[in-house]
């Protein structure tokens, strides 16, 4: 689980680098448009993975598929429900601080570059914790972990505003670099409480999926919510004249006027 949300860190961050340097050579509309079609390099991933043999199943609901997937929903495990919660806290503080940190910053006077090693450090660390998890896990219980690493990564953002002085920058950069760690760990211990669940027979959910899968089988699955997520990108797109302009495949270098 660790390699596995590793490799999502990872994806972000090179997505983000992906993105930008498409935008830079071909537009910020070409690559909106090549992003937002992405899904289908990944629903034909899916479609090509071979199949694996059958785990444990949790026995199915008697009744209409639509009441099979109440019933599932509303017999999900407390646990899954724990790591909901936490993966939600986790983006909340993560998002809200990535937003707000560098008007922040900016407005106590620490230099630009400060500002964006302090996020470049915390993701690194997130990403370089998750490689190690499973070393971890051999000695602490992730349980225990995901307890003391919610309050820890709480008690980081708190102590933002409470951080001054000549040394403000270095503390600052030990704060983002403990709240990183929290933030990657307990993305490990998230999925590994899942993936414990699961081999419980359990059902995790999600509900979008749970209830297609059950209606019309897994395969299925995947390709109808592909497209649905197309049609919801697509129709996002087009209700303003800005969104359709997206849409136009327009491959071509920035002019000196537009850099």
């Amino acid at each position: 689980m660790g390699w596995y949300t590793a490799s999502l860190s990872l994806g972000y961050a090179l997505g983000a680098f992906t993105a930008g340097a498409v935008a830079d050579r071909f537009g910020v509309e070409a690559a909106l448009l090549w992003l937002g079609l992405s899904p289908l390099i990944a629903m034909a991933a899916v479609l090509l993975t071979p199949a694996l043999p059958d785990t444990v199943r949790a026995a199915a609901t008697p009744g209409r598929w639509w009441r099979r997937g109440v019933s599932a929903f509303t017999a999900i495990d407390a646990r899954v429900w724990l790591a909901f919660t936490i993966v939600l806290f986790l983006n909340v503080l993560s998002d809200s601080t990535d937003t707000f940190f560098p008007l922040y910053g900016t407005a106590i006077g620490l230099p630009v570059i400060l500002i964006g090693t302090l996020k470049g450090a915390r993701s690194a660390s997130a990403t370089v914790i998750r490689f190690v998890a499973g070393a971890i896990f051999r000695y602490l219980d992730f349980r225990t972990i995901n307890f003391w690493a919610v309050l820890l990564f709480a008690a980081t953002t708190f102590a933002i505003p409470l951080i001054g002085g000549a040394l403000a920058g270095t503390v600052l950069l030990g704060v983002f670099l403990v709240a990183g760690l929290c933030r990657g760990i307990l993305r490990v211990t998230t999925a590994a409480t899942i993936a414990d669940i699961r081999r419980e027979g359990r059902d995790v959910g999600p509900v979008a999926g749970g209830l297609v899968s059950t209606a019309l089988g897994i395969p299925t699955m995947f390709q109808v919510l592909a497209i649905a997520s197309l049609v919801l990108y697509f129709g996002v797109s087009l209700s303003s004249p800005k969104g359709r302009a997206t849409l136009a495949p327009v491959f071509r270098p920035k002019v000196a006027a537009e850099r």
